[in-house]
């Protein structure tokens, strides 16, 4: 006569491997669907505060600085405050230009001089153009174009 207890138990021990192995598959399945594609190169690319500021500086250089200069300026200076806020961690805000400045000249270092100078310049007559009645003329709006794209170039 032929026993089938040892027939069962294997047969219960490969239904139960069986099993385990279908449910390990199943899980790395949904686990799989789960997980979010990796970004390709074919996806817009966020632009960083500097660019930001390039492009926000490009509009101000269209004709709305010829239109409207009074608000190009306070827009202007504006994008000078944000490049000194993500540059240098510090709020000029609230603060004067020479107050600014003294903070600025403590916090950059000796050799970089220029990138001081630069923004001195860029302070300064955006504060001497909205706190006056005079408006810029072109070779000075040129002026400030360049000196703040070298500034954001050279960071």
């Amino acid at each position: 006569m032929i026993s089938f207890a040892g027939a069962e138990g294997v047969l219960v021990f490969c239904l139960a491997l069986s099993l385990l192995f279908y449910t390990a598959i199943f899980v790395e399945r949904k686990n799989k669907n789960n997980i979010m594609p990796q970004s390709t190169s074919l996806e817009t690319h966020l632009p960083s505060w500097k660019e930001k500021i390039l492009q926000e500086l490009a509009f101000l250089e269209g004709p709305f600085h010829l239109e409207k200069p009074k608000e190009a300026m306070t827009q202007f200076s504006v994008l000078v405050d944000t490049y000194i806020r993500q540059a240098f961690g510090f709020d000029p805000t609230p603060f004067t230009t020479s107050e600014t400045m003294q903070f600025l000249s403590q916090k950059i270092p000796q050799e970089e001089s220029q990138k001081l100078e630069s923004i001195r310049f860029l302070l300064t007559e955006s504060d001497w153009v909205k706190f006056s009645r005079e408006e810029s003329k072109e070779e000075q709006w040129q002026k400030l174009f360049s000196v703040f794209k070298g500034l954001l170039s050279r960071e």
